[in-house]
């Protein structure tokens, strides 16, 4: 919304200017918005803007899948490795 408001000579400063915030920001809720918002604006340069917000979300549910499937591979081997049945005991 931002983007879309702000005049056009304006857009190019509007990184930086989310990079600087991040800088300023002591809760980690709040530097994640900071970079979000930074990364959005740079990559709105390159990609449009919508461009730029479509790889971002993509990127995001990339991320979200392999941490899931990490997550997943981790504890199955750790289950296997760690946890050993309890008849095997005896």
């Amino acid at each position: 919304m931002l983007y879309l408001v702000t005049p056009e000579p304006f857009h190019p400063l509007m990184g930086p200017l989310g990079g600087l915030c991040l800088g300023f920001c002591t809760d980690y809720r709040y530097k994640t918005a900071m970079n979000c918002f930074g990364a959005l604006m740079l990559g709105t340069g390159i990609y449009g803007l919508q461009g730029a917000v479509l790889l971002r979300i993509v990127d995001t549910l990339l991320g979200v899948i392999f941490g899931l499937v990490i997550a997943a591979l981790f504890h199955r081997l750790a289950a296997v490795r760690l946890l050993r049945p309890a008849d095997a005991d005896s």
